[in-house]
């Protein structure tokens, strides 16, 4: 045994540890499960019968005398348990830790994407939906962009590249969408949809409770006839509970495996209600019924390949031939915009182009449309390199906006007339700085100094005094 970390080695380790107490050494050999679901259980070997009939018992242990409980005693020899959430895992561990840590993106990515909400997440079977895709080996890649509404139809490739056509190869009038591919038109699509609501009442019909039964039925039709939604009023409270919870996921849902937890449950209280025994088979009927469903889906994907690509070499050629004339048409609409020195890679006219043969036009294409992109853009941006604003070259004055006149706000009203007259004389006249104020502010002014009177003598009376 090889010292890993999966799915039951806790058990196996401790049968492996136990073998010497044996008085006999044991034989281990590995025995394939549910090898009755292909031959009958008379026809097996022996231990292959022993090992039917002990699976048998432990459903039967597990599903009615069995009692939940989250934590599991841990054994010493295992050395390691893995907990998450008070929860014992003992299996598929490295899905269990991818699915803990990615599930509430994942969530919130549907509710963002379909529209739904919060509660919707959680009424979906999941199971159902995991154990079928696990085992859809080849067809992962178109169940993957079908369930999420991403498949490459007409409308989206001529989304991301204008020359792909987004009709519908087979009605050739509508824009192709996820829905048109199950709700065209054209006769051969009408015969895969009567094909496959029969194929789907055959499968059933045996064992299915019959309301059950009529809301599929409605239900189908709803999404790919465009008829009424099935009315939860016309059914009892059990069944309404149902309906209710499918429409608010979406019949389309249905097709993409998001179903709603109620369809299993009903059909397991229809079952013991009527004391019917059911084959393995029919009791895993939603996985049953699922694989069929995208089955159907699969081989209508690949019938709508063959119709756009060609069922046949000529086929194929005609419609390649078509696909490279869009091209061309579409790059010949940027012949006045490229470089002058790359335009010798056009012809005269179109029309000429568009004569040659088919391996000319591949060549043409491979070789000189990537030049023409890259130099019509390249055309684009030197034409707006030098190129600067008016205002670089002329005073512009400023832009007045003109808009509607602001209203003038109104005067406040007068102040209400006073009662009584105050007393202070310093309410009725401005108050006069102090005197030391004043002088100290004062700016000095320069001035002559007086002039003094002479001082006169006797002889300046009488000059002419001898004296």
């Amino acid at each position: 045994m090889r010292p890993q970390f999966r799915m039951g080695h806790s058990i196996l380790f401790s049968i492996h540890s136990l073998k010497d107490a044996f008085p006999i050494a044991p034989k281990f050999e590995w025995v394939p499960g549910h090898t009755d679901d292909d031959t009958s259980f008379e026809d097996l070997p022996l231990i292959n019968q022993l090992n039917v009939e002990a699976d048998q018992l432990a459903t039967k242990e597990l599903q009615n005398y069995s009692s939940y409980f989250p934590m599991v005693p841990f054994d010493p020899i295992s050395k390691v348990q893995l907990h998450i959430n008070g929860v014992t895992v003992t299996r598929r561990y490295a899905t269990t830790l991818r699915t803990h840590c990615t599930l509430p993106k994942l969530k919130a990515y549907y509710e963002e994407r379909f529209h739904w909400s919060k509660h919707i997440f959680d009424t979906i079977d999941w199971d159902t939906f995991s154990t079928v895709f696990t085992k859809s080996k080849g067809k992962r890649n178109f169940l993957t962009k079908f369930c999420v509404n991403h498949l490459p139809t007409g409308k989206r490739l001529h989304d991301r590249t204008k020359t792909e056509n987004n009709l519908c190869p087979t009605c050739l009038t509508e824009t192709e969408t996820d829905d048109h591919l199950l709700q065209c038109r054209h006769p051969s699509r009408a015969r895969w949809r009567s094909n496959f609501i029969q194929a789907i009442h055959t499968r059933l019909e045996d064992f299915l409770c019959p309301v059950l039964l009529d809301i599929l039925r409605k239900g189908i039709h709803h999404y790919l006839h465009a008829s009424p939604v099935p009315d939860p009023a016309t059914y009892g409270n059990q069944y309404a509970h149902l309906v209710l919870q499918q429409n608010a996921i979406g019949w389309d849902h249905f097709f993409r495996g998001k179903w709603s937890t109620e369809w299993k449950y009903i059909q397991k209280q229809y079952l013991a209600r009527t004391g019917l025994t059911a084959t393995r088979s029919q009791e895993q009927w939603t996985t049953s019924l699922l694989r069929l469903i995208w089955d159907k889906l699969h081989n209508l994907w690949c019938q709508r390949n063959t119709s756009r690509h060609g069922h046949d070499s000529r086929s194929a050629r005609d419609i390649s031939l078509d696909r490279c004339k869009r091209i061309i048409t579409t790059l010949y609409q940027l012949k006045g915009k490229v470089q002058p020195q790359d335009a010798h890679v056009f012809y005269e006219t179109l029309e000429d182009h568009l004569e040659q043969d088919i391996d000319n036009l591949r060549q043409w294409i491979s070789v000189n449309q990537p030049l023409i992109t890259f130099s019509s853009r390249s055309a684009t941006r030197a034409s707006t390199l030098n190129t600067h604003v008016l205002s670089k070259y002329f005073v512009v004055p400023p832009t007045v906006l003109s808009g509607p006149k602001k209203k003038k706000q109104p005067l406040p009203p007068p102040p209400p007339p006073a009662t009584h007259r105050s007393t202070f004389i310093t309410e009725h006249l401005a108050v006069l700085p102090s005197r030391s104020h004043a002088r100290s502010q004062r700016i000095p002014i320069w001035r002559p100094p007086p002039s003094r009177p002479r001082q006169r003598c006797l002889h300046d009376f009488f000059p002419d005094h001898p004296g």
